[in-house]
């Protein structure tokens, strides 16, 4: 499949959408992890000055998605991404780098300078993503600090 085909626009992440794929994600780290899964997000945490949410569409169905917001106000340069999914039936064809090119695209247009990201032990394939795309392993911080299972990432842009 070709990963230029893909859409990703800035929705709602209250919108229908949206909402499902943030369930399919939060349930596919629930089967990962169990118990010590997923750390789930509002729709009110993605809205606001300096956040957004995408969604990324094939041929006008929705596949994946990621959210972009501010690290924290003691670096207003630095972004931290969340919620880098897309749905199963979709991996293995290209479309996460496409997304995750976007990602660092939208975090840049907005004037962050750096992207921060956490993923888990248990997902190999985003570890390989992030690697691969150029990310540095980073020590774990903010509330997966505690997390021995969570694994963070950053990238200078």
């Amino acid at each position: 499949m070709d990963p230029n085909t893909l859409e990703i626009q800035v929705e709602d992440p209250a919108g229908p959408d949206a909402q499902r794929l943030i369930q399919a994600f939060a349930q596919e780290l629930g089967e990962r992890y169990g118990d010590d899964g997923p750390v789930v997000f509002s729709p009110e945490d993605l809205k606001g000055h300096g956040r957004a949410f995408l969604v990324a569409r094939l041929k006008g169905e929705a596949v994946g998605c990621f959210a972009i917001g501010p690290f924290g106000p003691q670096e207003p340069k630095v972004s931290e991404a969340k919620g880098l999914f897309l749905m199963p039936a979709m991996r293995g064809q290209g479309l996460s780098r496409t997304l995750l090119r976007h990602l660092e695209e939208k975090a840049a247009s907005m004037g962050y300078t750096t992207v921060r990201l956490v993923t888990g032990l248990r997902e190999s394939e985003a570890i390989h993503l992030f690697v691969k795309g150029g990310y540095s392993r980073i020590p774990r911080f903010g509330p997966y600090a505690q997390r021995p299972l969570s694994v963070c990432f950053e990238k200078r842009l």
